[in-house]
């Protein structure tokens, strides 16, 4: 049996057709892995840089070496977001590792001891950036009475009431 040249040049056609097919179908599969792979890291990276940043706020919202504390004869407390000029903080007490970078900064207020002052670059994408706000003293320790007095509105209150920005990023 002869098979006809036609019938041959045909044949090879879709040979040739069913390859460029598989090829194209292939390049697509694996470029369709590659962007699932990347979407999947991306999402895996914004969920540590998020549960690391959540853990730095709290630290510095709420870390007895870096806050206030409202004290009277029998004991102190923590007082929460409260920052006073000598308030330590660096990337140790917020607890961030040393591949993280953060920034903190009170508006109109400036503490001594922060080393928490990267600056940010413009070509970073994923920042945990948060404004909150704080009580700036002067003084670590802020007496009961002085607190109580403030609250209840005395003109002779020096407990201010401020905005504090924390971001903190991937250093990569």
């Amino acid at each position: 049996m002869f098979i006809k040249k036609e019938k041959a040049q045909m044949m090879v056609l879709d040979i040739v057709i069913a390859i460029v097919l598989l090829t194209i179908m292939f390049f697509l599969l694996n470029r369709f892995v590659d962007l699932k792979i990347y979407n999947t890291q991306s999402t895996l990276k914004e969920k540590e840089l998020s549960s690391i940043s959540q853990i730095a706020f709290n630290n510095i919202s709420q870390n007895s070496k870096i806050n206030c504390f409202i004290s009277n004869s029998d004991n102190s407390f923590v007082f929460r977001n409260c920052f006073y000029t000598d308030s330590n903080i660096n990337k140790n007490s917020l607890g961030l590792l040393d591949n993280y970078k953060c920034n903190f900064s009170i508006d109109s207020f400036n503490i001594l001891n922060n080393s928490c002052n990267d600056i940010l670059q413009s070509n970073i994408d994923n920042v945990y950036e948060i404004d909150f706000n704080v009580i700036i003293s002067d003084f670590k320790y802020i007496s009961k009475e002085k607190y109580l007095s403030c609250i209840e509105g005395s003109s002779n209150c020096d407990l201010n009431i401020s905005i504090a920005h924390l971001k903190v990023w991937y250093n990569e």
